[in-house]
């Protein structure tokens, strides 16, 4: 079954973005003692294109 279309905005795109940078600074400030989390919030990071 073929993915259907969405249409997405500019600004809803710019707000995901900013939560999946939010998080994955919270992932990795909280990371100390937990290499998985590091791990997480690590790829998300590279992942929020500028």
């Amino acid at each position: 079954m073929p993915a259907a279309e969405v249409s997405v905005s500019a600004g809803l795109v710019r707000r995901a973005r900013g939560w999946a940078l939010a998080l994955s600074l919270v992932f990795l400030s909280h990371s100390a003692d937990n290499p998985l989390m590091h791990g997480i919030g690590e790829r998300a990071f590279r992942a929020v294109p500028a």
